[in-house]
C-alpha cells in the first residue's frame, strides 16, 4: 500500500500532487494490478477495515494513494473539499500520464474509493466544468470504477444524480444500495461504480436547509424511503437540532464490532469492493477475511489506546 497523506509537506497543491505520485512510484505501485485512489475523510483518515479488505481481496497486488486536503474533522473541512477535488484530479491525471509509458497488457486498472466526505470529494471529481460531467468525465481520468460509502448529502454529483440520472450516468454504470448485497456480481473483468447508502445513516440525511424547510425525504408519509418514520412531522428548528443528534449518534462504533447501522460501512467493506471492482471471493475466503478484518481492528483498537 502506498498511502500519501502530504498535506503538510507542501502548501502548493500540484507539488503535493507530485510528491503523492513520486510515493507511488517509488512503492512500485504502478507494478500492481489496481491502484486505488482512496480520498480520504477530512482528517486525513481511510478506514482501514476498507483498505485491509481490498488487499486480502485482490491477496495484496494493489496500490493505495490518499491525496490529503484537510488537516482537520469533516465538518470543518467542507470548504477544504475543493481543494480535494482539485489535488485527486492531478493525481488522476497524473496517473493516467504515467500509464501511458507501461505497455497497455501490464497496465493496473484505476479505481475510485471514498467514505463520508471522502465519498463527496471522489465523486465530485466528475463534476468540474469541462467537455465530461458525471461518469464519463471519471472515464475520461482514466476511472474504470469506484466504491463510495455514505455519501453527504452535500456532494454535488449526488444532488445532480437524483435530479438527472442519464446526465450524470448516460450508460447505466452507478448503482445505489443500501447494502452491496443488493447490487448483481459482476462478470470478472467488469468494474462499475456503486454507492452504499444506509436508509438510516444521518450524514446523507442531513442539510442545512432543514433549519426552516423540510427535506425531500420527508415528504407525504408513502413517499418517505425505508427507515424513516412515517408519523413524523416536520416543525423547523427542532427537526433541525434532533437531525443533528442524529448525525452524532449514527457515527457511534465500536472496534471489532461491525453492524448495518447509520454511519458505519465496516460491515460493508468486503462485499461492497467486490460488488464495485468485480474480485473475486468464494465463502471459505470471505468468512475468512471477515474475521480477519474484525481480529484485525480489534488489535489497532488495543494499540490505539496502549499508546494513549
Amino acid at each position: 500500500v502506498c498511502s500519501s497523506d502530504l498535506y503538510e509537506s507542501s502548501p502548493d497543491i500540484k507539488e503535493r500532487a507530485r510528491l503523492g505520485l513520486a510515493d507511488l512510484e517509488a512503492c512500485g505501485g504502478f507494478e500492481r494490478s489496481l491502484i486505488c485512489v482512496a480520498s480520504p475523510t477530512g482528517v486525513g483518515y481511510v478506514n482501514y477495515t476498507i483498505i485491509e479488505a481490498l488487499e486480502y481481496l485482490t491477496r495484496g497486488d494493489c496500490a493505495t494513494i490518499v491525496p490529503q486536503y484537510a488537516l482537520v474533522p469533516s465538518a470543518l473541512a467542507m470548504p477544504k473539499t475543493a481543494d480535494g477535488v482539485h489535488l485527486t484530479r492531478l493525481v488522476l491525471e497524473g496517473i493516467q500520464e504515467r500509464l501511458q509509458q507501461i505497455p497497455a497488457e501490464r497496465r493496473p486498472r484505476v479505481v475510485l474509493m471514498g467514505e463520508s466526505l471522502g465519498a463527496n470529494v471522489a465523486l465530485d471529481v466528475s463534476t468540474v466544468p469541462g467537455p465530461f460531467v458525471g461518469i464519463p468525465a471519471l472515464e475520461h481520468l482514466g476511472v474504470s470504477g469506484g466504491c463510495y460509502f455514505g455519501v453527504p448529502f452535500r456532494t454535488e454529483f449526488w444532488k445532480r444524480w437524483l435530479e438527472n440520472p442519464e446526465a450524470m450516468d448516460p450508460e447505466g454504470l452507478m448503482l445505489l444500495v443500501s447494502q452491496p448485497d443488493e447490487a448483481p456480481p459482476l462478470p470478472p473483468g467488469q468494474m462499475r461504480h456503486l454507492m452504499v447508502v444506509h436508509h438510516d445513516d444521518p450524514v446523507n440525511k442531513y442539510a442545512y436547509s432543514m433549519v426552516l424547510q423540510p427535506p425531500p425525504w420527508m415528504g407525504p408519509p408513502p413517499t418517505r424511503p425505508p427507515m424513516v418514520p412515517r408519523e413524523t412531522r416536520f416543525r423547523p428548528i427542532s427537526s433541525f437540532v434532533i437531525a443533528t443528534i442524529d448525525l452524532k449518534n449514527g457515527m457511534q462504533s465500536k472496534p471489532g464490532t461491525f453492524v448495518r447501522r447509520g454511519h458505519d460501512y465496516r460491515i460493508e467493506a468486503r462485499l461492497a469492493l467486490q460488488r464495485s471492482y468485480g474480485l473475486s471471493c468464494n465463502d471459505v475466503q470471505a468468512i475468512a477475511i471477515e474475521e480477519a478484518l474484525r481480529e484485525r481492528e480489534t488489535e489497532w483498537a488495543e494499540i490505539g489506546r496502549a499508546h494513549v
